[in-house]
């Protein structure tokens, strides 16, 4: 319960499968660092335009380097996603 009495219940919540061993999605990595709110909200409008849930979707497969596409700021056409995802302008 927080201090304001309320409390959200999530039943049958999707999560995430992790292609990779130590792998991560990209929210929980997010949460380790002291971004501010202005930040929080970039991140998540280029993850939402990069379709990107986990780290393995953005980096290479030894998940050391971050996809040149990913870096610039342009979806991988070779890495699908199978989700539905929301339209996003490029930020």
């Amino acid at each position: 319960m927080s201090q304001t009495g309320i409390t959200i219940q999530v039943e049958d919540a999707w999560v995430p499968f992790l292609p990779r061993q130590f792998d991560e999605t990209i929210v929980d990595v997010v949460v380790w660092f002291n971004f501010n709110q202005h930040q929080l909200l970039a991140i998540n409008h280029c993850r939402l335009y990069l379709q990107a849930v986990t780290i393995s979707d953005i980096s290479s497969t030894s998940g050391i380097y971050l996809l040149s596409t990913a870096f610039s700021g342009e979806r991988d056409m070779s890495r699908p996603s199978r989700l539905c995802w929301p339209s996003v302008q490029r930020p």
